[in-house]
């Protein structure tokens, strides 16, 4: 995310033993004998490491599971709530970037980099209230884009019936998304995985050229918001198309329904597993499909 700052590879950058002070202060101080590092910190500090270089290589699931890692054994440990906290930013997920951030600036408040990426998540807080506003008034404009009411997300569908659920959202809705593939399987209907956007659950492959062809008079399911559809959506013809909206996010929630639509080529069925979703965002377009059929 433009703006984050990370710590530089350099000895100016923190001491990765976790002391809060600058590397060469600390064991890279020149002329001093570096004190004894036990090899839990030594260890802790490697994960650590890890983690950094699969943040920087966009590897942000692997970097999260080191940072937590270290967390569950020191709780309070500068480095890794503030680089959990730049992963959650990065991520979208501002509430715990602000919560770790936070709690990592109370720990060094002289760490400038705390500070300035406390700065950026607030700021985004601010400007995606107003984006949301601004959406929240446009979202009625698309209700021609919608079908009215929304049928059950896998009415109709039979033995042999084919079925693409097509991830398109959050690490957190992978579940879902197996869920009601499963759900399809269940009926006896020829399901296939399908993921959306750059990248999806392991086994779920993207939409492609080659792929598109299978879409043809296919029930498509389109499970999550976070992920941009791309284009795939302009040269498929399916029998139907369902959008899952798993999270309040008016924003996402036009995109992706513009993207489904293939740009007003088709309407679009829409549906949330939990009624909270449909009531704070997604009211004010059409009446939708809940998941109780799945």
């Amino acid at each position: 995310m433009t703006g984050v700052v990370l710590p530089p590879a350099s000895r100016n950058s923190l001491c990765p033993c976790g002391s809060g002070s600058r590397y060469k202060e600390c064991h890279g101080a020149l002329g001093v004998p570096a004190p004894a590092v036990d090899p839990e910190t030594d260890r802790r500090s490697a994960v650590l490491a890890a983690a950094l270089a699969a943040q920087r290589a966009g590897d942000l699931v692997a970097a999260e599971a080191s940072y937590r890692a270290v967390l569950s054994e020191v709780p309070e440990h500068f480095d890794a709530l503030h680089m959990l906290g730049v992963v959650m930013l990065q991520e979208n997920r501002l509430d715990e970037a602000e919560m770790l951030i936070a709690r990592a600036v109370v720990l060094r408040p002289g760490i400038v980099a705390a500070q300035e990426n406390l700065a950026i998540v607030r700021q985004t807080r601010v400007a995606l209230a107003s984006e949301d506003s601004i959406c929240r008034a446009v979202m009625p404009r698309l209700a021609r884009l919608c079908l009215d009411p929304a049928p059950m997300v896998l009415a109709g569908v039979g033995a042999r019936d084919p079925v693409h659920v097509v991830f398109g959202g959050a690490r957190s809705d992978v579940l879902l998304a197996q869920r009601i593939a499963a759900a399809a399987t269940a009926r006896g209907a020829d399901v296939e995985k399908g993921n959306g956007g750059e990248s999806g659950p392991p086994g779920w492959l993207p939409i492609d050229e080659a792929r598109l062809a299978a879409l043809a008079d296919a029930t498509v399911i389109v499970v999550g918001l976070d992920a941009p559809l791309g284009e795939w959506p302009l040269s498929a013809s399916p029998r139907s198309m369902t959008l899952v909206a798993t999270r309040d996010a008016p924003c996402l929630l036009l995109e992706r329904v513009r993207e489904a639509s293939g740009q007003g080529r088709r309407r679009v069925a829409l549906a949330t597993p939990d009624a909270a979703v449909a009531e704070a965002a997604l009211l004010p377009m059409r009446h939708f499909a809940s998941l109780e059929d799945t």
